[in-house]
Formats: structure tokens, C-alpha cells, sequence
């Protein structure tokens, strides 16, 4: 797991790290914010707009939190500043860069989570388990 991307955006580039545990736990506290509460319902909806807002949400807290300086250089203090048109541009980066990573990482977190809290046992484990 990469613990450090580069991100390429209107010609700059940023090197965007591993969030801290502050980092991350501003991260889902906005996502809650941003969607009012509503953050799963607008994964599971089956509307195309409801997706799109989901897909932004996630882009604006990420990129908010671990990219302070693409903010900067947009000259915005929030990316929700960003027309909905030209921030089109700035998801299709996220998403082909940045969403591939944190996915990746969410993943191993989860699991890591999931050994701490006895909700599943390490690999080693059940590979001896499935081995005797």
C-alpha cells in the first residue's frame, strides 16, 4: 500500500500522504456534514444525481483534508466554491488518481479493524485453520 500518491491537476502536481487520524476523522465527520446525514442513502439510491453528489462529497472532504494545497492554488476556500460544470474536470482526476488509493487503503483499515475488534482472525490464521 502506497502511503504517498502524486495528483495531477491543471498542470500542478501534489503529493498527497496517508491521512493523520485527525485528518481522517475530519474526513467522515464531513462527510455526514456535507450530506446531512444522508451519506449512505445517496450511495444506494438509484439516482444518477444522487451518485453524482456522493462522488463530490467524497472528492471535496478527501482532497479538503489531504490536499490543502490544490485548494490554495484554486484560489477557493472550499472546493463547493467550484462551479458544479468545472468541477467535473477536478472528479475525473480524483476519480481515475486519488479514489483507486483511498479505496485501497479504507480496505486495509477495515480489515486491520476487524482483527482488532475479533470481527475476524489475521490471514495467518485462517489459512492454518483452512490447512488443518
Amino acid at each position: 500500500m502506497n502511503r504517498t500518491i502524486i495528483f495531477s491537476v491543471k498542470g500542478n502536481q501534489y503529493n498527497i500522504d496517508f491521512p493523520t487520524v485527525g485528518q481522517f476523522i475530519q474526513m467522515e465527520s464531513r462527510r455526514m456534514i456535507l450530506s446531512k446525514g444522508t451519506y449512505r442513502d445517496l450511495i444506494s439510491s438509484n439516482m444518477i444525481s444522487s451518485f453524482q453528489a456522493y462522488q463530490l462529497i467524497d472528492m471535496v472532504v478527501t482532497l479538503e483534508a489531504i490536499c490543502p494545497k490544490l485548494i490554495a492554488d484554486l484560489k477557493v476556500d472550499s472546493i463547493e466554491e467550484l462551479d458544479l460544470f468545472d468541477s467535473l474536470e477536478l472528479l475525473e482526476d480524483y476519480i481515475k488518481v486519488v479514489n483507486p488509493w483511498t479505496n485501497d487503503w479504507r480496505k486495509t483499515l477495515r480489515k486491520k479493524s476487524d482483527i482488532i475488534n475479533g470481527i475476524s482472525e489475521p490471514e495467518e490464521n485462517n489459512e492454518e485453520k483452512e490447512n488443518n
